[in-house]
């Protein structure tokens, strides 16, 4: 647990509490031919598979661990830009901000 709290800072844990792990795979739609690790699906979308791994404890919310392509490039989460998405961003430091 320890490992996985430095890799999570705001998860939080009890020794006498519950880890819950979940890895789900899921589909992401994505648009235009030069999308690496995109491909096209039985459904004749072209969309990227993507596995993700959320952990959560019992003293803290769910966070998003891990997450992979089953094939080529990284993926990015995206939220809604509402009021509570845009106040959280502005908490955070620009030293923080990693250029992609």
């Amino acid at each position: 647990m320890g490992g996985l709290a430095a890799e999570i800072p705001l998860l939080v844990h009890d020794t006498d509490g519950y880890i819950f792990l979940d890895i789900d795979d899921t589909i992401i739609e994505v648009h235009g031919y030069q999308k690496e690790g995109s491909g096209y699906g039985y459904s004749g979308v072209r969309r990227l598979d993507v596995f993700i791994a959320t952990v959560k404890t019992d003293l803290s919310a769910p966070g998003i661990n891990s997450q992979r392509l089953r094939c080529g490039a990284d993926v990015s989460v995206t939220a809604r830009m509402d009021p509570a998405i845009k106040r959280a961003i502005g908490t955070i430091p620009d030293s923080a901000w990693t250029a992609i």
